[in-house]
């Protein structure tokens, strides 16, 4: 099943989202003006980001990339540890391709 037809299932159920680790908090919008490669490529960012930053300690493990409950939202998905520039950078990071996604695909 490609991820064209994945999204707009989900489309038809509600929306979903990514956590840190797998895949159960990004919400998926239902207008599709992007092709299946470019919604791939920001989707395969997005999980190495998340990835990335929970592997090194800058978010905690239960974080979630996007939705309302996502980075861009909540500061308690960082460590305590991470400096407040850092955290506003990662979240406008976060918050331009969770609504790039949301937004095209």
């Amino acid at each position: 099943m490609t991820l064209s037809r994945i999204v707009l299932l989900l489309c038809s159920l509600s929306a979903v989202s990514f956590s840190a680790v797998s895949f159960s908090a990004v919400s998926l919008g239902c207008g599709n003006d992007y092709s299946d490669e470019r919604c791939d490529d920001i989707l395969r960012q997005i999980r190495a980001a998340m990835e990335d930053n929970v592997s090194k300690g800058i978010l905690v493990r239960d974080a979630i990339a996007c939705g309302e409950d996502g980075v861009a939202n909540r500061t308690d998905s960082f460590d305590v540890r991470v400096a407040p520039s850092d955290v506003e950078y990662l979240q406008g990071a976060f918050r331009n391709a969770c609504d790039e996604y949301q937004d095209h695909c």
